[in-house]
């Protein structure tokens, strides 16, 4: 578990991930929350992951909003 406490000092990681629990086509909400994300994420001169990618069209309105990395079952099944 990480500290969250005041004053504990926080580590960048380089990398900012989310889960995706969309399934299918993403809402105009989602769209801006990963857009959001995305730029957020290449201000701070970080790589933006998006978990859970299923379908193709997830994955290209990902690319289109600006996620720099995705896995999911769209790529491979998990692995032991």
């Amino acid at each position: 578990m990480t500290d969250t406490s005041p004053g504990t000092p926080i580590t960048p990681t380089g990398t900012v991930a989310w889960s995706s629990s969309a399934q299918g086509s993403f809402s105009s909400a989602s769209c801006n929350l990963v857009s959001a994300i995305s730029g957020l994420g290449r201000s701070l001169g970080m790589r933006t992951t998006a978990e859970g990618v299923e379908t193709a069209e997830q994955f290209e309105q990902l690319r289109a909003d600006g996620c720099t990395e995705a896995q999911g079952y769209l790529f491979g099944r998990p692995m032991p």
